[in-house]
């Protein structure tokens, strides 16, 4: 191998020169992002599926209306019809066999609103929490672009897995997607979010895990 090294090198000079002339101005053309397999695509639409059926349902069902008086209250899980709200949401977990199933709103200057226009990219935080452990009131969640997705309108997924370590020592791995739930007035009221488990999936493609080493990074 040594004594073809040179050669090498000036073959791959040549090779870079070249590229480099097409693209124009010396500029370096940008990569491309890697494909999708299919079997992730598939826990992607699967998890997207149930996200925006439930979300559907919750809208037609009047549930964005008594979240918003949740909301309005003040009163959090003190809420006299909180039992209430949040079960549907837990039956919603059961039935798909979603990991979690939660519902978030913008937090702006540290209080919960869904009196915020479309394109918000500022933190989220979870409110009602359809799960067996949920997590505390108001839990601020940061940003991903798939909450402002969601807010915008659409069913949105997450760019990548994630390994939820509360699942004991099998650490399960959870694709998450988002879809908008609306008020009685076609007001968009908080986004439903699902983490549905896909390690049966996901151990065989440790770069669209994002808690992985070999994550490929893309999360736009």
């Amino acid at each position: 191998m040594r004594k073809h090294s040179k050669l090498f090198i000036a073959l791959m000079a040549l090779v870079m020169a070249f590229g480099l002339t097409a693209c124009g101005g010396g500029e370096a053309e940008e990569a491309a992002a890697p494909e999708v397999p299919e079997a992730v695509q598939e826990v992607k639409a699967e998890a997207s599926g149930y996200v925006e059926d439930y979300a559907a349902q919750l809208t037609e069902d009047g549930w964005g209306d008594q979240y918003k008086a949740l909301l309005d209250s003040g009163e959090a899980r003190e809420y006299a019809d909180y039992e209430a709200i949040m079960q549907v949401l837990w039956d919603a977990r059961v039935e798909c066999g979603a990991t979690y199933i939660y519902a978030m709103t913008p937090l702006v200057d540290e209080a919960l609103t869904y009196d915020v226009e479309a394109g918000y990219a500022g933190d989220f935080a979870i409110t009602v929490d359809g799960c067996e452990d949920p997590d505390d009131w108001g839990v601020n969640y940061g940003w991903e672009v798939q909450f402002t997705e969601a807010w915008d309108g659409a069913t949105a997924a997450a760019r990548s897995a994630w390994i939820n370590d509360e699942v004991g020592d099998n650490h399960d791995i959870c694709w998450s997607a988002f879809a908008p739930v609306y008020d009685s007035e076609g007001t968009v009221v908080c986004i439903l979010g699902i983490d549905y488990p896909c390690a049966d999936v996901l151990n065989d493609y440790p770069e669209w895990n994002r808690d992985m080493e070999e994550w490929n990074g893309i999360e736009e």
